[in-house]
C-alpha cells in the first residue's frame, strides 16, 4: 500500500477529526481571502478620482467629503453656495494683483437632477449643470473629448459619460428622463420629470465623471430653483446657487486664493491634490492592515495544521511502531505525515475558496455604503 493510500484511509478513519480540521482551517482560509478583497475594493474605491483643478471652491464643511461630492460623483447633496461668487471670480479685477491673475480657469457645478437607470432600478446617475469651459480646461485635468455630437449651452440636451452610454445603450438622440434631486430626502412624484435629449457622448476618461451627465448650467438652475420649494430647501440667494466651483490656479495664486477665499466668503479652498494625497494615504493604510490580517490569517491556518500533523504524530506513533516493525523507514513515516498534511490542506483549500465564493457577496453588500 502507497503512502498516500495508507494517509487517506487514515484520515477517513478519523472522521469527526478530520471534518473539523477541515472546516477550521477552511473558515480561516474564508476570512483571509474576503479580508484581501475587501482590501483590493477599498484601494479601487478612490482609484477613479478625477484629477482637474488646482483648488475647489465648496460650502464650509469637510474638505474630504467637498472632493468626493466632486471628483468621485459620490456621497450626500452637497451644500449650496451663492452663485455671486462665481460671478466675482470670472471678473479680473476681483482676482487680478497688478499684472498677476489668481486664476486661469474657473469653472461652476450643479447638481440638479438624477437619471433612474432602465436596467438596473437600482442605479441612478447623477446629472450636474456646467458650462462649455468645463471641455477646455487647462491641466490638471482629463481628457473630455467627445465620441459623439457636440456641447449643447442653451437647449434641453445633455452630455453622457461613456459608462453611462455603455450601460444604458444609450446614443445621441434618444431622450432621457431626469428626476429633480436637490435634497436627499426629495418626495417622490412632487415634481413632473424633465425630459432631456442626448447631445453627445464623452470618450471614455476612466475615472468618476464617467458616470455622470452633463447639462448646461441654465437648465440646472432652473430644474433646482422649481424642486427648492418642494424639497423645503431655502437659501438666501434664491435659485441662483451652486455646489462648487473647480479652479485653476495661476503660479502662486493658490495662497492668496484661499486667504480671500477662506477669510471673506462663506465658503472654502479645498486644495485638490494636497486632500486627494492625504485620502490615499489613509486608504493605503487600510489597505496594507488588511494584507497583515489576512496573512496572520494565513499563518494561523499553516500553524493549526502543523499542531494537527503533530497530534496526529503523537498519537499514532504505535501505527508507526507497527510500520517500522515492518520495514518503513523514518523518511517514509515522514512522508505519510507529509501526505495526510497535504491531503488535509488541498481540502481546507477547496472548502475556503467555496465558503468564500458563498459568504464574500453577502459581506460585499452589507458594506457597500463604505466600499
Amino acid at each position: 500500500m502507497s503512502r498516500l493510500q495508507l494517509a487517506w484511509l487514515n484520515l477517513s478513519r478519523h472522521r469527526a477529526a478530520t471534518v473539523l480540521a477541515l472546516f477550521s482551517l477552511g473558515i480561516t482560509i474564508a476570512c483571509a481571502g474576503m479580508l484581501q478583497r475587501l482590501s483590493e475594493l477599498a484601494g479601487q474605491r478612490f482609484s477613479g478620482i478625477v484629477g482637474a483643478g488646482d483648488a475647489l471652491i465648496a460650502a464650509k464643511g469637510s474638505s474630504v467629503d467637498a472632493l468626493l461630492g466632486l471628483h468621485n460623483a459620490e456621497g450626500p447633496y452637497p451644500r449650496f453656495l451663492p452663485m455671486r461668487l462665481f460671478a466675482t471670480l470670472v471678473d479680473e479685477a476681483w482676482y487680478a494683483a497688478g499684472n498677476q491673475s489668481y486664476a486661469t480657469s474657473v469653472i461652476p457645478f450643479l447638481y440638479c437632477g438624477k437619471y433612474q437607470s432602465r436596467i438596473h432600478p437600482h442605479r441612478a446617475y447623477r446629472v450636474v449643470g456646467t458650462i462649455g469651459a468645463l471641455f477646455d480646461m487647462p491641466q490638471p485635468a482629463p481628457r473630455l473629448a467627445f465620441a459623439e455630437g457636440a456641447w449643447t449651452d442653451l437647449s434641453a440636451g445633455v452630455v453622457l459619460g461613456a459608462r453611462v452610454a455603455q450601460r444604458e445603450g444609450l446614443r445621441v438622440g434618444d431622450t432621457l428622463r431626469i428626476a429633480h434631486w436637490v435634497s436627499d430626502s426629495m418626495p417622490q412624484g412632487a415634481l413632473r420629470p424633465r425630459y432631456f435629449k442626448v447631445a453627445g457622448i464623452l470618450e471614455p476618461m476612466g475615472n468618476a465623471w464617467d458616470r455622470l451627465v452633463f447639462t448646461n448650467l441654465v437648465r440646472a438652475q432652473a430644474m433646482v430653483e422649481e424642486a427648492l420649494a418642494v424639497a423645503g430647501q431655502q437659501t438666501q440667494w434664491q435659485g441662483l446657487v451652486l455646489n462648487f466651483i473647480l479652479v485653476h490656479t495661476a503660479p502662486g495664486g493658490l495662497d492668496s486664493l484661499s486667504t480671500l477665499i477662506d477669510q471673506q466668503t462663506v465658503t472654502q479652498i479645498v486644495p485638490v491634490a494636497e486632500t486627494r494625497a492625504s485620502l490615499l494615504r489613509i486608504t493605503s493604510t487600510g489597505r496594507a492592515i488588511g494584507l497583515a490580517v489576512a496573512m496572520l490569517a494565513l499563518f494561523l491556518a499553516g500553524a493549526a495544521l502543523v499542531a494537527v500533523m503533530l497530534g496526529r504524530f503523537e498519537g499514532l506513533s504505535r501505527q508507526f511502531a507497527v510500520l517500522e516493525a515492518m520495514g518503513w523507514r523514518r523518511a517514509e513515516l515522514r512522508g505519510l505525515l507529509a501526505w495526510e498534511g497535504a491531503l488535509l490542506g488541498a481540502g481546507a483549500v477547496i472548502t475556503g475558496i467555496a465558503l468564500d465564493a458563498a459568504l464574500f457577496p453577502a459581506v460585499r453588500g452589507l458594506l457597500s455604503g463604505v466600499l
